[in-house]
């Protein structure tokens, strides 16, 4: 699982992307953080045509929250969430679409 989010710290706004939640939870515990968007990079669902239903949403999610939401990401982190994308694409029958909509 992997969870991408905006966060606002002493005025600073910038996009993490978080490999756990775990990871997630200790930074946001910080009450200096604020958030101001996230987005779970996870599949829930027990069908296959759940998970890839799913899988399209969070693909049209996030790429509505690039526009608005998400601060540029760095190279690295780009390429994770592309690499995401892409997988996910691949396993539900996706990958076509998603390059098409420039997601992966």
């Amino acid at each position: 699982m992997m969870i991408l989010a905006t966060l606002t710290n002493a005025g600073k706004t910038d996009s993490y992307i978080f490999g756990s939640s775990a990871e997630y939870n200790k930074v946001i515990n910080n009450p200096e953080n604020e958030i101001k968007y996230e987005l779970e990079l996870c599949l829930h669902g027990k069908t296959y045509e759940e998970k890839q239903k799913q899988a399209r949403e969070i693909a049209v999610e996030y790429s509505w929250a690039l526009c608005d939401e998400i601060k540029p990401l760095s190279w690295g982190e780009s390429a994770i969430v592309s690499g995401w994308f892409e997988n996910v694409g691949k396993r539900y029958g996706l990958l076509r679409e998603f390059r098409e909509n420039a997601i992966c």
